[in-house]
């Protein structure tokens, strides 16, 4: 039995890896996140591994405000050759959490029933995506994952339980904003529905311990939280740009991310539930109400709706698992499984080619060239009109006109849409004394009669503020 439960726990670790890794085999260091990340992380090991106050990369100096765990996690890697070790980082994560997937569904029905939920978890678009990018998701997404489960425990009485699930939840309020959005509302959504008061205990003990282990930086990342939820209720119109009727259709398409959850609401229907998988089925239908309430375009600000589906998969892939299991020799069953698993390899096709367009220019040697040149001048102050400000940040060590808080976001949009720099440049090379300018080829000729061009590779073009 131990060779078949080692077997098992490696056969997902390695459909795990590959699905994460051989897609992006060429793209070291793939999203626009993975620059900051990198950049945060050589900050803070710079720094002796303590939070810096203010980030000295940006020219407008916010306090430090972002949830720092993950940071911490890349700080970890040697500064040669962090961004190429970097890919690993969320697929090892990943690797856990699906063993942690496959352990709750082994103790609830099986060796079988834990192999498939694990393997769900190494092929499901939902967990697969996040991974293709550094990031602090999917790290978050464990951590939920391990909240949600000893919350459980905690419920039925126990102090040590009850002070780990506080201290989980202290851990997703350090590690990323949209967990500690899901967390906090599922915790209350648990004490409502199972009239239990230890859930709201969790809560209200995790977020002062929040504020004690990270010497009241929380209570800035939770300002910095509210900060960001404003700003999105003020501009959501130009994260898309289409009526609210495609927005609402768009947004419930992202169910397609997690097919499997059809087979989890189809075990809760037929098979009588025990207090675990009633646990479980409430921790999903939290979720997908989360879903649900922010797919309207009048509620985006709240955070993109198929977030709310990343911090679920553990219910969702063990009932999903539990129903195959016990359907396995039903053809309906069978073919529809097919189904999904051929729908959700197209869906990971179209999410990475969209995603390997829109953000590998990061991997793209004519942008490191242009770093490498910028990096060599002795001006110290730059100005980046398109999307890669921290790139440049991390990958030239000089200041640039950003911020690393979303408090300074609602009074400078520009940080945020490069197209706005283009409607206060003069302005704004005058407030901040840039020195350099870094834009596309394309826009060079909009740049002719406010600096003197001297770098052009034909995708990337760098001029001297006259």
């Amino acid at each position: 039995m131990i060779l078949e439960f080692a077997a098992g726990a490696l056969v997902i670790a390695a459909a795990v890896l590959f699905t994460r890794l051989w897609p992006r085999r060429g793209y070291p260091s793939l999203g626009i996140d993975a620059p900051t990340f990198l950049l945060m992380g050589r900050t803070i090991r710079e720094n002796g591994f303590r939070i810096p106050r203010k980030m000295d990369s940006y020219l407008i100096k916010g306090d430090f405000d972002y949830p720092p765990l993950f940071a911490y996690i890349v700080a970890l890697l040697p500064e040669k050759g962090a961004a190429s070790r970097s890919r690993f980082i969320n697929p090892s994560i990943d690797v856990v959490h699906a063993w942690l997937v496959a352990g709750a569904a082994f103790l609830l029905g099986g060796f079988w029933a834990g192999f498939a939920a694990g393997m769900l978890f190494a092929i499901a678009p939902i967990s697969v995506y996040e991974s293709f990018t550094l990031n602090s998701r999917p790290f978050s997404a464990l951590l939920v994952s391990l909240l949600m489960l000893v919350s459980f425990k905690a419920s039925a009485g126990g102090a040590l339980e009850l002070g780990l699930a506080a201290l989980l939840f202290a851990l997703v309020l350090l590690a990323h904003k949209m967990a500690a959005q899901f967390s906090a509302a599922a915790l209350v959504a648990l004490a409502v529905i199972f009239a239990n008061p230890v859930f709201a205990a969790i809560a209200i003990a995790g977020l002062v311990l929040a504020v004690i282990l990270s010497g009241g930086l929380y209570l800035k990342i939770l300002r910095g939280h509210f900060a960001i939820i404003s700003f999105w209720k003020k501009y959501t119109n130009r994260r898309r740009a289409f009526g609210s009727a495609q927005w609402l259709a768009n947004s419930l398409s992202k169910a397609v991310t997690n097919p499997w959850a059809a087979f989890a609401i189809a075990y809760v229907v037929v098979a009588p539930l025990s207090p675990a998988t009633q646990y479980l089925w409430v921790w999903l239908a939290v979720s997908l109400a989360l879903f649900l309430l922010t797919s309207p375009k009048q509620l985006a600000f709240l955070g993109e709706n198929h977030r709310y589906l990343e911090y679920s998969v553990l219910p969702a892939f063990t009932l999903a698992a539990l129903f195959l299991t016990s359907n396995a020799a039903s053809l309906p069953v069978l073919a529809l499984s097919a189904v999904f698993v051929l729908g959700g390899a197209l869906v990971l096709h179209g999410a990475w080619a969209k995603l390997a367009k829109s953000a590998g220019f990061f991997s793209d040697g004519r942008l490191d060239e242009c770093a490498r040149f910028v990096k060599k001048r002795k001006e110290d102050r730059l100005l980046i009109a398109f999307d890669a400000t921290t790139f440049f940040a991390y990958a030239t060590r000089k200041k640039i006109l950003s911020a690393c808080t979303p408090t300074v976001w609602e009074d400078l949009p520009f940080l945020v849409f490069t197209d706005e720099i283009w409607k206060q440049l003069p302005l704004l090379l005058k407030r901040f004394r840039i020195q350099l300018i870094v834009a596309r080829s394309g826009d060079a000729a909009r740049l002719k009669d406010t600096g003197r061009k001297i770098f052009d590779n034909g995708a990337y073009a760098v001029f001297v503020v006259k």
